[in-house]
């Protein structure tokens, strides 16, 4: 059943990664985010995303902070796998917002550096936080949507076939 799981996560989020979609109004948080609640193995868990990124970036394309991208979807779902005994809708809100808030940070300081696009001081720096800010409130708002169909579809299922159970 994990397995079969695992797979169809992978291919839900590739494919909602390559149909038009607002920018960064996607489904990798949350499903980070899900793979850290429900996988008894922090490997197969840490697999989900990363496969997910790689498979769709495949696609899309690579740039030079995809490492720093990939890490922070990785950290999201260490967190998750980590607090996985303690889930409760709060937890949850209040991880994807946490995983959120970091990977705009990271990203777009990330992003700063050597940027034409800024300036290169502190000035530059909340330049480029205050350009990507519409696509944070897009990131929020994509993750509530996929969490709640995610998790909600999840927990439905679970209840009406009890061997849906993927953990262990």
């Amino acid at each position: 059943m994990k397995l079969k799981v695992a797979t169809a996560l992978i291919l839900g989020t590739v494919l909602s990664r390559l149909i038009p979609h607002p920018p960064n109004f996607a489904p990798v948080t949350a499903m980070a985010v899900f793979a850290g609640f429900y996988f008894s193995n922090i490997w197969l868990a840490l697999f989900i995303p990363l496969v997910t990124m790689v498979l769709s970036d495949a696609v899309m394309g690579f740039h030079a902070d995809i490492l720093l991208v990939y890490g922070c979807f990785a950290i999201t779902t260490w967190v998750s796998f980590a607090l996985r005994g303690k889930k409760s809708v709060v937890r949850v809100a209040s991880i994807v917002m946490a995983s959120n808030l970091f990977f705009f940070l990271v990203t777009n300081f990330a992003a700063w550096p050597g940027n034409p696009l800024y300036a290169q001081d502190i000035s530059g720096l909340f330049q480029s936080y205050t350009a990507a800010i519409p696509f944070y409130g897009n990131s929020l708002v994509g993750d509530a949507f996929y969490c709640v169909a995610l998790f909600g579809t999840w927990e439905m299922l679970s209840r009406s076939i009890p061997d849906l159970k993927i953990t262990a």
